[in-house]
């Protein structure tokens, strides 16, 4: 079981009920709930829970520019938001 699903479940007694692989980091609202899977870097909230907006890896909120560009303003890590799908930039 991957860390971000043995601490939703053990830490939180949030249960997930969708396949969560390795690379999956996605930021869930308290209280959400998750029935399907989301885009990595996500934040959700709500029932069913719904796509809010994005995150870095380090729990910053990311705030993009018109050419789709974002960077945490903790660790300096640059984010590209591209077609829905958010990366980051190497």
């Amino acid at each position: 079981m991957p860390v971000t699903e043995k601490l939703c479940e053990s830490v939180l007694s949030l249960p997930i009920h969708t396949e969560m692989t390795d690379e999956t980091l996605a930021f869930i609202g308290a209280g959400a709930v998750v029935q399907s899977r989301f885009r990595l870097f996500a934040l959700v909230v709500g029932n069913p829970a719904r796509r809010t907006g994005w995150m870095s890896e380090f729990g910053h909120r990311l705030e993009f520019d018109d050419d789709g560009a974002a960077a945490c303003p903790e660790s300096g890590e640059k984010y590209i938001l591209s077609d829905g799908k958010v990366s980051k930039n190497s």
